[in-house]
């Protein structure tokens, strides 16, 4: 189980991409779409620490790099697994174990 997790909220504005298409290219990253405040995750190994501060800002580097070239707007927040202050909902066929732990 991860220790922590980077939420993605995206902003789309009259001349963002397709929804569609700004999906795509997150799940391409590796981005988890989830519901409620936030539009994906970024479960960290349960090994990652905030301590790992350039793996941190290599994957949002990159996450906002994509959203940049497709002209949306976004922020990322990152929580202790479990303490987020607002409610999210994760795909159900989600599976810590089976999908973070080769990352």
């Amino acid at each position: 189980m991860p220790k922590y997790v980077t939420y993605l909220q995206i902003v789309l504005n009259p001349n963002s991409q397709k929804p569609g298409e700004i999906a795509s290219e997150l799940k391409k990253q590796g981005w988890w779409p989830v519901w409620g405040t936030y539009d994906f995750a970024w479960p960290w190994s349960a090994k990652w620490t905030a301590d790992d501060s350039k793996e941190y800002w290599s994957k949002v580097n990159k996450a906002h790099t994509t959203m940049k070239k497709l002209n949306v707007s976004c922020s990322f927040r990152t929580y202790e697994w479990g303490k987020e202050n607002t409610p999210v909902y994760w795909p159900k066929n989600w599976n810590s174990t089976k999908a973070w732990s080769k990352k």
